[in-house]
């Protein structure tokens, strides 16, 4: 039998932990408005005077039109409070030796923030002689054409024995929405590395990932915490809880976005603790 996992209550985690990650979407605000209690949470978190990080898998918009964001919608941070997948983008590429080269990006206009501090060339739509591929967001191109020519592109450069990297600074396959959930850039990826598996074969062509459940989020935002005593609020177990489980980190699953209370009981991904709400 899977152990299941104890609840707890806004006040205890205030208590017990210095430092507090909160994702985004589903935890602090969801389509329309800050979700109920979120900025009082906030507001406590500064009273007892305890870090707090907010650690998006976000990737189309900046760090600054995130603030911007989240500020329209109730929720009062400062950028330096903010960590993206998409922020950690242009280090990447500078790390990985990449600076300068050419660039094929899905994503719209407002992602080219992830270039700043590099010389990297963006591709023109028609062009497909490039080095790398970054996938930013499900939007900014024809979707179903987008994909296929870009898969095509792919498979050609692949066949004639070129090297590309290709990375996905959002992991994140759905996210919630006034009716329901819609796609993100991690299910564009998934459906460019299930058609290269059926041609090269699985796991030969994959790409790189920065954001939640993958470990450079994570560290980025622990070199900036001041504590080691640490604690990640989100709502999904296969980015939120199982980025904090494989870096070692406390977890509470919350219900107010993707996962269930009750699908986190039966799953082998076991958060620390459950939460109802911020209101609890």
């Amino acid at each position: 039998m899977v152990p299941t996992s104890q609840y707890t209550t806004s006040d205890q985690i205030i208590e017990k932990y210095d430092v507090v990650l909160l994702d985004s979407y589903g935890v602090l605000v969801n389509a329309q408005q800050a979700i109920s209690g979120a900025s009082e949470f906030l507001d406590r978190l500064n009273a007892n005077s305890k870090q707090f990080f907010i650690v998006t898998n976000g990737s189309s918009q900046s760090v600054e039109n995130t603030v911007a964001g989240l500020k329209k919608k109730g929720i009062n941070v400062l950028s330096d409070q903010v960590i993206t997948s998409g922020s950690l983008v242009s280090e990447w590429i500078l790390q990985e030796g990449l600076d300068g080269c050419k660039v094929y990006l899905l994503g719209p206009a407002s992602s080219h923030f992830v270039f700043e501090g590099t010389s990297c060339r963006i591709c023109k739509p028609d062009d497909y002689d490039f080095d790398l591929l970054i996938v930013t967001n499900q939007t900014g191109y024809p979707f179903l054409e987008g994909l296929e020519s870009i898969t095509s592109a792919l498979i050609k450069q692949f066949n004639g024995g070129k090297t590309c990297r290709m990375l996905l600074p959002n992991p994140d396959l759905i996210y919630p929405t006034k009716t329901g959930v819609g796609y993100t850039s991690g299910m564009v990826a998934h459906c460019i590395e299930a058609a290269l598996s059926l041609r090269f074969g699985e796991q030969k062509f994959q790409f790189e990932r920065l954001g939640k459940p993958y470990a450079p989020i994570f560290q980025k935002t622990m070199k900036l915490a001041r504590s080691s005593n640490v604690v990640m609020i989100g709502d999904q177990l296969a980015t939120d809880i199982k980025g904090a489980v494989s870096m070692g980190i406390d977890s509470v699953l919350i219900g107010t976005g993707i996962t269930s209370l009750e699908q986190a009981q039966r799953s082998a991904i076991k958060p620390t603790y459950l939460m109802k709400s911020f209101l609890d």
